[in-house]
């Protein structure tokens, strides 16, 4: 079971991080003129992703690379689990509680905008 976990966890994080990468790359003509920096980009991506002008499918795709950052960050937790190291599965389980908070967060706000 743990060896499925960690090649689900890779997979899971690949697929997470590609999607959020497109999202960064097409969002870059609405980020504001003092953005420039690819980092920044990455950093300022949550708080922008939300504002009227920004297109309804990269909302969408943002969402998808968080759905696939949860189902990465909950193989860690089956690893992490299974191999006896209970700490440190708590302590992913409670990044996981995070990241599926900010998943429904965001998607509460995507349901509500037009």
């Amino acid at each position: 079971m743990t060896g499925y976990a960690v090649i689900g966890a890779m997979v899971f994080f690949y697929i997470s991080d590609a999607l959020h990468r497109a999202v960064v790359r097409q969002a870059k003509p609405f980020f504001p003129a003092t953005i420039k920096e690819e980092r920044e980009a990455h950093y300022f991506l949550g708080a922008l992703i939300w504002e009227p002008f920004f297109p309804r499918a990269l909302r969408r795709r943002y969402l998808w690379s968080i759905g696939f950052a949860v189902l990465a960050a909950f193989c860690v937790v089956l690893i992490a689990d299974n191999t006896g190291h209970p700490y440190w599965a708590v302590f992913f389980a409670g990044l996981l509680l995070v990241m599926i908070w900010r998943g429904l967060d965001g998607w509460t706000k995507y349901r509500r905008r037009p």
